[in-house]
């Protein structure tokens, strides 16, 4: 039976994180471009640092030495005298990691503050970059880069990508992943959805809408699926691709001085270049549908016409009435409710 690394969901990460780091352990996070490995480290696992230190907030510095070389981890060199009239070689320190002297100069000067640190698409670094880091994970002694001397508090987050994802990154070596809580942070449709609905300029958007109909479908899923293998650099659809698909088509759908074909045409480009053309094609049939609900709109707020009986069609009708609702209503909502203004939408 092969083994299975740990999943886990983005809500879930606070209570694993505050664990995690009691025991002067560090995580590992894994997952597919855009899942929201990075966001995290902000969001969710710095809060639950400040909580489990008693602190206001922790602040988190954040490296990717893809592509670079040991040097601009480590420092480049240059010669000293040393008391004896010796040549010494000392390597000047890096910005950007949260060593002593860095920490000594920045935010509040506190040396042993508490700092996350992110390593950000880790396997993505050189083998020798990936090297340097196991000084800084000793548990048994001062943690270190090169040789410099990391701050006692800094705790530390790798995120990556695996192959499995779509990326050419390669595994972190052993002595590494033995170090460290290993899991994979799964995109789940119902936690974006609730992130979503408290964007204001985008959280109306009918591609929220759709997500919302498509994840009561048994069995399908354009949400964050697998990533095709090989994977031959075609877009796929993530939680990324789909927080910036739906940030364009309400763009493009509240330009009112935009007619329907154009508004059709722009919204084939942004979902096909954003999610794929699978993904695309699917939402695109339920945006088109939203478009042409919306001229039998007012005649359903008036009366005239009944609502639509097909659920795809009240899913549509739904988005389109909630956003104009919102732009009707926009600075006034408690004034609005009690004169009854939305009376038409309940």
């Amino acid at each position: 039976m092969k083994n299975q690394i740990v999943t886990v969901k983005f809500d879930e990460l606070g209570t694993l994180a505050k664990i995690v780091y009691a025991t002067n352990a560090f995580l590992i996070l894994l997952g597919s471009g855009g899942c929201g490995k990075t966001a995290s480290a902000k969001k969710v696992i710095a809060p639950s640092l400040a909580e489990l230190f008693g602190l206001p907030d922790v602040e988190v510095w954040k490296s990717n030495f893809s592509n670079a070389s040991p040097l601009e981890i480590t420092g480049y060199g240059a010669l000293k005298k040393g008391e004896n009239g010796e040549d010494l070689m000392v390597f000047a320190e890096p910005q950007g990691i949260p060593t002593v002297g860095n920490l000594s100069r920045t935010g509040n000067g506190d040396p042993d503050r508490v700092v996350l640190w992110v390593l950000d698409e880790f396997a993505n670094w050189a083998s020798d970059c990936q090297s340097l880091v196991r000084s800084a994970i000793d548990p048994d002694g001062d943690a270190t880069i090169g040789q410099h001397k990391l701050g006692k508090n800094v705790k530390i987050l790798i995120t990556s990508n695996r192959r499995t994802d779509g990326s050419r990154s390669s595994t972190a070596d052993a002595p590494i992943i033995s170090r460290a809580n290993t899991c994979v942070l799964e995109a789940d449709l119902d936690v974006w959805l609730k992130w979503a609905e408290t964007e204001e300029e985008w959280g109306c958007s009918p591609v929220v809408t759709y997500l919302k109909f498509n994840a009561k479908l048994e069995n399908v899923s354009h949400f964050s699926p697998d990533v095709p293998q090989p994977w031959d650099g075609t877009p796929h659809p993530n939680p990324r691709s789909w927080e910036r698909a739906a940030r364009q088509a309400e763009i493009i759908i509240s330009d009112e001085e935009t007619d329907k074909a154009e508004k059709n045409r722009l919204l084939d480009f942004v979902l096909r270049s954003s999610v794929g053309e699978v993904a695309a094609r699917d939402c695109l049939s339920f945006l088109r549908g939203s478009l042409n609900l919306l001229d039998d709109l007012d005649d359903i707020r008036k009366g005239k016409i009944k609502l639509p009986t097909k659920p795809i069609q009240q899913f549509q009708l739904l988005g389109a009435a909630l956003r104009i609702a919102k732009a009707e209503v926009a600075g006034r909502e408690k004034v609005a409710v009690a004169a009854g203004d939305l009376d038409w939408l309940v």
